[in-house]
């Protein structure tokens, strides 16, 4: 994945945001993003985000903020972009946890991600590997 194509998809779906909801007149962005990393920093969300939110700054010449908002799995901060005004000026670092795993986890979440939510961009893949040790009698899954 390119970074300007990441790019010009989160500003894009941003724009297509404001437009929705009737704000033409305005132009965007017109204030900083709010990017929300739902996991603490340092991990690999975190300095991801970090250097896609420079890039993108740097490309929109508005501040594009990250902000760790760490807590159950993910949760925490998910549920704050959730529940944030959809304008287009705060969004969530998405993964399979926080996105497709969390809702079945949790029964009692207070947003639903497929209503609550919209894909922007996908930011990179991770191959997941089941190993075992190989005396034991597990070939297939």
């Amino acid at each position: 994945m390119k970074l300007n194509t990441a790019l010009a998809a989160c500003l894009a779906a941003a724009c297509l945001s404001v437009a929705s909801s009737g704000a033409f007149a305005q132009a965007y962005p017109s204030k900083p993003i709010t990017w929300v990393v739902p996991f603490t920093p340092g991990g690999i969300t975190d300095s991801g985000s970090r250097i896609v939110a420079k890039a993108l700054s740097d490309r929109i010449n508005q501040p594009v903020l990250v902000e760790n908002r760490p807590g159950a799995g993910g949760v925490v901060g998910t549920e704050y972009v959730a529940r944030s005004k959809p304008d287009g000026y705060t969004m969530v670092y998405g993964t399979a946890g926080t996105i497709a795993t969390n809702p079945v986890l949790y029964k009692n979440l207070s947003f639903d991600t497929r209503k609550d939510l919209m894909a922007v961009h996908g930011m990179g893949e991770s191959p997941v590997v089941i190993v075992v040790n190989p005396q034991r009698p597990y070939k297939t899954v």
